[in-house]
């Protein structure tokens, strides 16, 4: 079952959720409407008890080349104009790290499938996600600093613990391009597929693999890894023994002695 309107479009593939999203301009450029909308539509998914994971990618030729420039200038000149044009820019940042920030809060992963260009903003958007996977002819880079900006939306935060601070710091300070090779050298990307039809394949089948467990476990390995970033390792261990403890599903030991009694294996 599909569901689209002109910025998201949904699939329904099992207990998958595949959302497409469409930009504004050339190289999927993400404008307003994307914006807007972003968070209403992961919430709207992960509130879904019929799905379990979800992907996310844009279009077969890019995933997106960043941030829609031509709207943006206009929200700036508007800005501008104004009385209190630094409030309205911080109000404007805030709305796009809740958007991206979004994709992290959603309860089920999302695992981001990588086609063609991935710059800037689309970057931060990726490392959001769960897991990340590309294709052969994507590149991923990090412009900002050649605008006199950085990266506000999280890859500050996030980067460094996805590639190691080495790499986060040359891709931000340089703004140079990385292939997907790289990327999966480095660890940003977990595989590289030859073209978009295989990797967004490999996407769902991923996604149906991560779905075919309970629910609920997915739900709390994604909650206990979230976790993990923020907290010291006691907390972390208190937080995952409670979880663990609460979250027991009815049925546990009849799954583990039916796996034991037929020699299978948890795969």
């Amino acid at each position: 079952m599909t569901d689209s309107n002109r910025t998201f479009q949904t699939t329904q593939h099992g207990a998958v959720t595949e959302i497409q999203f469409y930009g504004s301009g050339i190289g999927n450029v993400l404008g307003a409407a994307f914006w807007a909308e972003l968070q209403s539509a992961l919430e709207r998914v992960g509130a879904d008890d019929a799905t379990s994971a979800i992907v996310l990618h844009g279009t077969h030729e890019d995933f997106s080349a960043g941030l829609d420039l031509r709207w943006y200038y206009s929200s700036l000149r508007r800005r501008a104009r104004s009385t209190d044009p630094r409030r309205e820019a911080l109000a404007s940042e805030e709305s796009f790290q809740s958007a991206v920030s979004a994709i992290s809060a959603c309860p089920l992963p999302v695992i981001a499938a990588v086609t063609g260009k991935c710059r800037g903003i689309a970057v931060e958007l990726a490392a959001a996600c769960d897991i990340r996977i590309a294709s052969a002819e994507a590149v991923f880079a990090l412009p900002e600093v050649a605008l006199g900006l950085y990266p506000d939306l999280g890859a500050t935060y996030r980067l460094p613990r996805l590639i190691g601070d080495g790499w986060a710091r040359q891709l931000m300070l340089s703004g140079k391009a990385i292939d997907a090779t790289t990327a999966a050298r480095i660890g940003l990307v977990n595989d590289v597929y030859p073209d978009p039809q295989m990797l967004f394949q490999a996407a769902i089948d991923l996604a149906a693999n991560v779905a075919s467990n309970p629910r609920s476990a997915v739900i709390g390995v994604k909650q206990i890894l979230n976790a993990v970033r923020d907290e010291p390792l006691p907390g972390v261990l208190r937080n995952a023994a409670l979880h663990s403890a609460a979250m027991l599903p009815d049925g546990l030991d009849s799954r583990i002695r039916e796996v034991i009694t037929n020699g299978d294996e948890l795969s």
